[in-house]
């Protein structure tokens, strides 16, 4: 196979035939000083927070020619970023979690400090203890933020967190507990939300991949791919249109003061 210059200086590296991708640590810099290193995500964006060096600090910019992150010391009181790919968890995981935090079953096989833990998350959700869940999530207000609840899967809140920054609406997804945390425009949520129904979501999740090729690195060679496959293999893997489809369009937040 004759595979050209390219080709031959591609699969000469010795990155090219071992199993797992090399991470790639990116410096983290303030004022020219190195403050520490850290792997890159898809988290890791201008005006997003991550905690280092026992400091919070806002990025300013991201320099992926140089592998370089210039933050400043944070002082807006955001929380920080978690930069880490965690695992991918089933929306199926999501909802019996749901069931839980707005449920009044006691489960015998805690011990004291989770039963504490259990009871101060149903105090937060406590005005969804009746609400049907398959139509509705909390929507919390902190401070002047909206926090939307989703209680769906991993692939589905990527999928709307990129959505919601294609379309201009600043938010910060903390996986963890399955939350988005938007930004205020204006003092309603819902011209945000209707804003995310009415999106043509294939076409954000494509343009999303062209203005950050980064979320690609789940796989080592996706890339290097043709753009419809590198389209594809991110809706395949790493997004998921359809279930963010009917979410949007069979789910409605519910508004709660927290």
């Amino acid at each position: 196979m004759i595979i050209g210059t390219e080709g031959e200086r591609r699969v000469n590296s010795q990155e090219f035939y071992s199993v797992f991708k090399t991470e790639e640590n990116y410096q983290v810099k303030h004022d020219g000083l190195t403050i520490g290193a850290i792997p890159l995500s898809p988290q890791i964006c201008a005006n997003e927070n991550i905690f280092l060096s026992a400091k919070i600090w806002k990025i300013k910019y991201v320099d992926f020619q140089l592998k370089k992150i210039e933050v400043v010391p944070a002082a807006d009181g955001k929380r920080p970023t978690f930069f880490g790919s965690g695992q991918t968890v089933n929306g199926k995981i999501r909802e019996k979690m749901f069931e839980i935090v707005v449920g009044k079953e006691e489960f015998d096989f805690l011990d004291n400090s989770c039963r504490i833990q259990l009871k101060r998350m149903r105090q937060v959700f406590s005005s969804f203890i009746d609400a049907p869940m398959d139509t509705e999530r909390p929507l919390i207000r902190h401070g002047k933020n909206w926090r939307l609840y989703t209680f769906s899967g991993t692939r589905v809140n990527r999928t709307i967190h990129f959505i919601a920054i294609s379309l201009g609406f600043k938010n910060t997804l903390d996986e963890q507990s399955s939350c988005i945390e938007f930004e205020p425009m204006g003092s309603n949520f819902y011209f945000i939300w209707n804003a995310l129904v009415l999106a043509d979501v294939e076409m954000h999740v494509s343009t999303v991949l062209e203005t950050r090729p980064k979320l690609l690195d789940f796989s080592k060679w996706g890339m290097h791919l043709p753009k419809k496959y590198k389209v594809k293999l991110a809706k395949e893997v790493y997004f998921d249109v359809n279930q963010t489809k009917l979410f949007l369009n069979s789910t409605r937040p519910t508004f709660s003061i927290g």
